[in-house]
């Protein structure tokens, strides 16, 4: 004796699971969007040590940078990369060296908006319209690693998050 089984409304199923399928490239690229937006906040808030008393006496611990002007910690951008991907990084051209470390060339440096520089040697004040610096060894001070790293469940759990909205306001 044979049993037979018929499903009825697999053609509706079908359809709403390939509406659903249709629909992850878009949420998978929000939830890696606002995941990236995670770790530009936590570098801009934990990347960066502010106060103008504590800046002129240095960091508190090593590969935290001081902000004097917050050009660095304001360019932090997180942007779309596609289909579930997106980047967080900085647009100032001197942000990857802080993240990374490195050389800078010997360079030339001129008074621009004042009529000299001024700056200290040997305990004295020396004022020149012009020097060169002889470039230097900068050490990584990481702000985005550790911002991701330190905050790596967060940053999950977010994903996991707007998958989940974005999947389900698409059905």
């Amino acid at each position: 004796m044979l049993m037979r089984f018929q499903l009825r409304g697999t053609d509706a199923v079908l359809d709403r699971l390939l509406a659903m399928a249709s629909k992850l490239p878009q949420a998978a690229s929000q939830a890696a969007f606002e995941g990236a937006k995670v770790v530009e906040g936590k570098a801009k808030s934990e990347g960066f040590y502010q106060g103008q008393k504590d800046v002129e006496q240095g960091p508190p611990k090593s590969g935290i940078l001081t902000s004097r002007t917050g050009n660095l910690r304001s360019s932090i951008r997180s942007a779309s990369q596609g289909q579930g991907r997106a980047v967080v990084g900085p647009t100032a051209l001197y942000g990857a060296i802080h993240e990374f470390g490195g050389k800078t060339s010997a360079h030339t440096i001129v008074a621009r908006r004042k009529g000299a520089l001024r700056f200290m040697v040997g305990g004295q004040v020396v004022f020149a319209k012009r020097v060169v610096h002889p470039g230097s060894r900068i050490p990584p001070r990481p702000y985005l690693r550790p911002a991701f790293e330190n905050n790596q469940p967060l940053v999950q759990q977010t994903i996991i998050n707007v998958l989940a909205r974005e999947i389900a306001a698409r059905l």
